[in-house]
């Protein structure tokens, strides 16, 4: 299992010559205006990467031991149209970047259920025409840890049209309806929901040691564990990730006509799952 791991961490470090940037950063996306926003990737450890926008801010950091780099930047009132650039040995470009108020949108199955599949659904979509309220929705996915980036490879920001507010959890949607609409500015919602996941599973592990109902909910979670092997579904797991990346990078995005790939989920043991924190 160590020399899985370890050819795992070769691959992504012989991936990461070059910038990247998280899949958060993507045309079409949404800064929160009037503030210093977090923009992240990786690159060489040691490279010197700098972060310019097109209303004038600029960042700079150096990537560090292990090629993770971050900076702020800051942004003015809302707007459109805007561009950012990222620079290292090699050059990205973010268009059609828009400023005004980005919300997240967590949680379980509710916030999840997508506006295509509610009554009168199908009919609000389809007339959904609003290019400044941006909309990103991954996959469902979870890890044990905190991860650096999303698996999901074809997560991105897309502007309101009938094809994102369809796939769009409802109550994300009508919710950045009605403020786009009210506030007359650019809106953003980052979806991000997995149903069956308790509030405990979206927080740290170490903040919520004090609390008696929290260890007896890790107790009963270690003891359903031990039933089903971690290396061994860790192991299935980066197998299968594998191959849902093969198929992503040769084009093959599509299972059926109506559903796309998504990175793979482990389920159990159940301290490796969507339920533990």
């Amino acid at each position: 299992m160590k020399n899985l791991m370890l050819l795992w961490l070769c691959v992504c470090a012989s991936a990461s010559a070059e910038v990247r940037l998280s899949s958060l950063f993507t045309d079409n996306m949404i800064l929160q205006q009037k503030t210093s926003n977090a923009v992240w990737g990786f690159a060489a450890p040691g490279e010197k990467i700098t972060v310019t926008a097109s209303w004038g801010a600029a960042a700079s950091t150096v990537a560090d031991a292990t090629g993770d780099w971050k900076v702020m930047l800051k942004t003015p009132g809302h707007g459109i149209g805007k561009n950012i650039w990222i620079r290292g040995k090699n050059t990205i470009e973010i268009k059609n970047v828009a400023i005004g108020e980005v919300w997240l949108c967590a949680g379980q199955s509710n916030m999840g259920w997508m506006l295509g599949n509610t009554f009168g659904g199908e009919k609000e979509a389809a007339a959904a025409n609003a290019p400044n309220f941006r909309i990103f929705r991954s996959a469902r996915e979870h890890w044990h840890e905190p991860l650096k980036k999303s698996r999901d490879r074809l997560a991105k920001w897309s502007p309101c049209n009938p094809e994102s507010a369809a796939a769009t959890s409802a109550v994300s949607y009508y919710f950045g309806k009605k403020l786009h609409e009210e506030l007359g500015i650019p809106v953003g919602i980052i979806q991000q929901a997995y149903a069956g996941t308790p509030i405990e599973g979206w927080m740290p592990k170490e903040i919520q040691m004090d609390d008696p109902r929290f260890k007896l909910l890790l107790a009963d979670i270690e003891k359903r564990s031990k039933r089903f092997p971690k290396d061994k579904a860790l192991e299935t797991y980066f197998k299968e990730l594998k191959e849902y990346n093969a198929h992503i990078a040769a084009g093959n995005i599509l299972i059926s006509p109506k559903r796309t790939r998504k990175p793979p989920m482990i389920t159990k043991p159940a301290n490796l799952g969507h339920q533990c924190p």
